[in-house]
């Protein structure tokens, strides 16, 4: 009787660990179901190491192999397709260089001689082709795309900047993504389109676009010629602005299209916080954790995943996903450990 006492007893003290140990601060949910993957591309640092990018799969974090010598790089986004995991990126070495990796294999995209840095943002896969868009600095800053490492250059009025943060790819048509100087646009196919916003605005982009049947989503935010953004998106030219508490700075960062619905993700604050939040058909959810934004997003299944990171009770920044609106932290290694993540892709479900 005393023997099978102290085994109750045992039992209830280690389900009473267990659960402790799950009532973490971070709100986390528990292991994805078997053959769900969830990637997430990053870039952390901590006491030891500067700006590092790397992939988490599953929330098991693998560093992207840079040049020898290199103390910073950065990975912007990813896509799956197949057996395989691209990401793209850039390092620093004198200059920034735009490259990307092909299960953890680097390849480094050519700009033109003369070109002082270059920056890879965005990154799709269509049949055997990888495109990649991006800019290069020469003079101006110039925006661009490779497709299998052959870059083209976008047309933008003649003495403008221009930058391109998204791209895909739909049918046989290239479909990305930006702004020149305050002027948010896409091109398809090379040819530009520039996106309404309204009279008096100022310092607007597009930031992330989709294709769903024959109809092109952009999201992203104009100004208002002062301290405040305001997110929005574009469905084949038409804005719809986002509802944001008043008086605020705002983005609209990643966009997903799934049967009629669509889904952006974003944030929006004041001068010293902001709060991580998501819109579905423009209803507003905010996301669990102080001070955080959120880059991207996609739907898989009947879940919506969001990469982001937020700053903790510490205030170090933190990367992490949220599914479903739960958050899943992303653990940095060493003292000092904080990150920011950028993309995410799920595949399984």
């Amino acid at each position: 009787m005393e023997k099978t006492l102290k085994t109750l007893g045992l039992l209830v003290l280690l389900i009473t660990i267990a659960l402790f140990s799950t009532c973490k601060e971070s709100d986390e949910i528990s292991d994805e179901n078997p053959g769900v993957i969830v990637y997430v591309t990053d870039a952390y640092w901590n006491e030891t190491v500067s700006e590092t990018a790397c992939l988490w799969k599953n929330r098991v974090k693998t560093d992207l192999p840079v040049p020898a010598g290199i103390s910073y790089s950065i990975s912007n986004a990813i896509t799956v397709s197949g057996n395989s995991v691209y990401i793209v990126g850039y390092y620093w070495n004198e200059s920034f260089k735009s490259s990307y990796w092909k299960d953890g294999v680097r390849t480094d995209l050519p700009v033109p001689a003369g070109t002082s840095d270059s920056f890879a943002e965005a990154i799709a896969v269509s049949g055997n082709s990888v495109y990649i868009a991006g800019r290069y600095y020469k003079e101006f800053e110039k925006s661009c795309y490779w497709k299998d490492g052959s870059r083209t250059d976008l047309p933008v009025p003649d003495g403008s900047s221009s930058s391109t943060y998204a791209i895909t790819v739909s049918g046989n048509s290239v479909y990305i993504t930006g702004k020149y100087d305050e002027t948010p646009c896409y091109w398809k196919d090379g040819v530009r389109t520039d996106l309404p916003v309204p009279t008096g605005t100022s310092d607007s982009r597009a930031n992330a676009i989709t294709v769903s049947g024959n109809s092109v989503y952009v999201a992203g935010f104009y100004g208002d010629g002062g301290y405040y953004n305001t997110p929005c998106y574009w469905k084949d030219g038409v804005r719809t602005t986002l509802p944001v508490p008043a008086g605020t700075r705002s983005s609209a960062n990643g966009i997903a299209v799934l049967g009629n619905s669509v889904y952006i993700t974003g944030a929006y604050g004041g001068e010293f916080y902001s709060t991580a939040c998501y819109w579905k058909d423009g209803v507003r959810t905010d996301l669990p954790g102080s001070n955080g934004t959120a880059n991207a997003i996609t739907v898989s299944g009947n879940s919506v995943y969001i990469a982001g990171e937020y700053v903790k009770y510490d205030y170090t920044n933190t990367p992490c996903y949220w599914k479903d609106g739960s958050r899943i932290d992303l653990d940095i290694p060493g003292p000092g450990g904080e990150g920011q993540a950028y993309g995410i892709a799920v595949t399984g479900n």
